[in-house]
């Protein structure tokens, strides 16, 4: 991934006063910064999450038998 991420770029513009110019953007190491960023975060929230999601899953269940009862009651 990293090869396919530029370092310095090329833009033109239609202004006068910028024309054309060029870019040096250290995207890959930018990318890598904001990742571990991220990871250390949802490293920290994961237990949330994880619990977030299996009471979702249980309410999500209860609902749909209350929406959709089965066949042997009536």
């Amino acid at each position: 991934m990293r090869r396919a991420l530029g370092t310095t770029y090329n833009f033109s513009s239609s202004l006068p006063l910028l024309g054309q110019f060029s870019v040096d953007m250290p995207i890959a190491a930018m990318t890598g910064e904001a990742m571990q960023t991220v990871r250390s975060e949802l490293r920290s929230m994961l237990p949330w999450i994880l619990g977030g999601a299996v009471v979702s899953a249980f309410a999500g269940a209860a609902l749909a038998m209350w929406i959709v009862p089965g066949k042997g009651r009536a």
